[in-house]
């Protein structure tokens, strides 16, 4: 018989590397261990690299058949709110519910460890533009994933902007942004963060004589801000930019950026385009002063599954508030390469 090897796995160093790159492997130290690959099916899928990617942009179910304790990658967004009449604020952004960047070091932000099952997806619709006064533009609606594993399985949706006629924006959901005012009345308030799932989101602010932006998952959210323009969408590190939407876009924003969740612009007046522009895919702002924007200079719809909010009407010929975007929800998993 052959001498015996003396060879063992370095368990402790090989679970270390995957968890700092991985989705496979589970706990630290000597018992540590293989859990396998995830499988699963649902909604959208695609591969990018070392990972797969499954998109949900209608109502479907996310099934998993395999690699039960696997942490996976999730964002949840919510429908935006629809803009205000009549120089009337923008939509609020969707929240959006969502592990920020995966790192093994920190447990926070590595995931959510996947169960076997299947789970509904909802998706949340983008409230209409209001047509009137005094009526805010609409919420939109929840987007939900309602998986056991998820901390917190609901993004809200943003708040509708504010109408002319002293009409405060609607406030937001939980962690949602709230639409912003009508001019010179204050933009809706962020609904409550629950821990321990991060969400993002804003309120919406406030501008004189014209409708105040929406709240946006990227914006710092001051409601006394004297601001027009939505504040900013958010994009997560695991996102790809051929995902979502650019950040800023005054023309037609229809491929890449990677952003969702922006707030719509309120309603313009004589301000300048670019305050007016969409952001993460939002509608953009009506604009009856100056060069026309749009036929009809009316405020064009938040692009769908985008989450971000409707645009304010500007006066008479282009009043009309304009349509959040519906929300989406985008889950990433390692693949065996």
């Amino acid at each position: 018989m052959g001498a015996r090897s003396n060879y063992q796995p370095n368990l402790v160093s090989q679970s270390a590397n995957f968890l700092a790159t991985n989705k496979f492997y589970s706990g630290t130290g000597p018992n540590a261990g293989p859990l396998g690959y995830v499988a699963a099916s649902g909604g959208t899928t695609s591969t990018e690299g070392d990972y797969k990617y499954h998109k949900f942009t209608s109502p479907g179910t996310f099934v998993v058949t395999g690699g039960a304790g696997v942490r996976v990658d999730v964002m949840i967004v919510g429908g935006g709110g629809g803009g205000g009449y009549d120089k009337g604020g923008g939509g609020g952004a969707g929240a959006m519910v969502a592990n920020v960047n995966p790192v093994a070091s920190d447990p926070a932000v590595n995931g959510f460890a996947v169960a076997l099952g299947t789970f509904p997806v909802t998706i949340g619709a983008g409230g209409p533009g209001s047509q009137s006064i005094p009526d805010r533009g609409t919420s939109g609606g929840n987007t939900t994933l309602a998986a056991p594993w998820m901390p917190v399985q609901q993004a809200a949706a943003g708040g509708g902007g504010g109408s002319d006629g002293n009409e405060t924006g609607g406030g937001g959901g939980a962690g949602s942004s709230g639409g912003g005012g009508a001019p010179g009345d204050a933009g809706g308030s962020q609904g409550p963060n629950p821990a321990p799932t991060i969400i993002f989101g804003s309120p919406g602010t406030t501008s004189p004589n014209v409708g105040g932006g929406g709240g946006g998952a990227g914006g710092t959210g001051n409601p006394t801000t004297s601001q027009i323009q939505g504040q900013q969408g958010k994009k997560l590190p695991w996102i790809p930019t051929n995902f979502g939407f650019p950040a800023t876009n005054p023309s037609t924003p229809a491929t890449g950026g990677g952003y969702f969740a922006g707030g719509g612009p309120g309603g313009g007046g004589s301000k300048p385009a670019a305050d007016l522009a969409s952001i993460a895919g939002s509608g953009r702002g009506a604009y009856i002063a100056g060069s026309p924007l749009t036929p009809g200079n009316q405020a064009t719809a938040a692009l769908a599954n985008s989450g971000s909010g409707g645009a304010g009407g500007d006066g008479q010929p282009a009043r009309y508030g304009s349509a959040g975007g519906s929300g989406i929800v985008i889950i990433r998993y390692e693949v065996e390469s």
